[in-house]
């Protein structure tokens, strides 16, 4: 593993860029070569479907940046399908717009590539977590929507309506129904509410999905373990004195194969920080510690360790420059 290697941390900063550029480029109108009337000739549903699949996928682009920098292998394949469905969704619509698909397939040439840097496993989840990405979803998807409003199709709205007429639209849009703005065409009026329509199909369906599929939970202390960690740092009279936060039921555990010694440990941010020494037998704290680093590049987290005392900071220092 090159641990040392930049190409996910700009390749994920490239897909966020993109996923604006995406979004930006099909709710400004201006922002992109788009025709100033709709094509009569193209089916309708078959348009503004493309369009909207089109704009959320952009959305969901934008999202997974983040575990693309992190190295994650399941976020590295989602990439490839959205790419892949965005292109598709381009190749269907009115006007395709070529500059768009070109970066996009050129993403997507550069995921391949450098497939091998996506290698971490995807991190312990929660349902909790899973809901604020739903409320991410929401959120832009809503934010799109009034960009569509007002930047897209501002010109061919009727009167002067409010913003609460525009979130209204919007809201009422994205279940299936029409919202109080009014357009200066039928054919104008299907394609927004079958845009927002889509859209809302989009931001329910995923982040359902991504509830009931099985979610692989943080490992916690079982209340054996803890009293296993207790029994083993009172069996230690050289325990560093903040043992004891290695008992905490917020706590995971990495243990050595015979479980006589261990790392309590939480991951926050991407960060694995252990809490102070090892614990239990000294002769085995440094297997420990390679096993704690082991998991840290599985999942692709940094490791960190925060309260060691000086006996431990060598170990630590000693192990961890070998494990690297």
């Amino acid at each position: 593993m090159n641990s040392q290697s930049r190409i996910p941390l700009w390749i994920g900063r490239l897909t966020l860029l993109l996923g604006i550029f995406n979004v930006a480029a099909n709710v400004f109108r201006n922002f992109q070569p788009a025709a100033h009337r709709l094509d009569k000739y193209a089916p309708l549903l078959v348009n503004s479907t493309a369009f909207s699949t089109a704009l959320f996928t952009s959305i969901i682009l934008i999202l997974v940046a983040r575990g693309l920098m992190r190295r994650k292998h399941r976020t590295w394949s989602l990439a490839l399908i959205i790419l892949v469905v965005n292109g598709i969704a381009e190749l269907f619509r009115t006007h395709i717009h070529p500059i768009q698909l070109v970066v996009n397939l050129t993403l997507l040439a550069v995921l391949v590539i450098f497939r091998k840097e996506f290698y971490a496993v995807s991190d312990p989840s929660t349902k909790r977590q899973l809901f604020a990405v739903f409320i991410r979803i929401i959120l832009l998807t809503v934010l799109s929507g009034i960009l569509l409003v007002y930047f897209r199709h501002g010109h061919q709205v009727v009167g002067n309506p409010t913003f609460s007429d525009v979130l209204q639209t919007v809201f009422q849009g994205l279940i299936g129904i029409s919202g109080p703005i009014k357009f200066t065409s039928r054919t104008v009026s299907d394609t927004v509410d079958n845009t927002l329509g889509t859209l809302g199909f989009f931001t329910i369906v995923i982040p359902l999905w991504l509830y009931f599929r099985r979610v692989t939970p943080v490992a916690k202390l079982s209340s054996d373990e803890i009293e296993q960690v207790k029994n083993l740092i009172r069996h230690d009279a050289d325990q560093d004195s903040l043992g004891y936060f290695a008992t905490r039921r917020d706590k995971s555990v990495v243990w050595t194969q015979n479980q006589k010694a261990g790392i309590a440990y939480r991951v926050q941010g991407g960060v694995m920080l252990a809490s102070g020494d090892p614990f239990g037998e000294f002769s085995l704290w440094p297997d420990a510690i390679n096993e704690f680093l082991n998991i840290a590049r599985k999942h692709a987290w940094t490791p960190a360790v925060m309260g060691c005392s000086d006996r431990g900071g060598e170990v630590w220092v000693e192990h961890a420059d070998d494990g690297n």
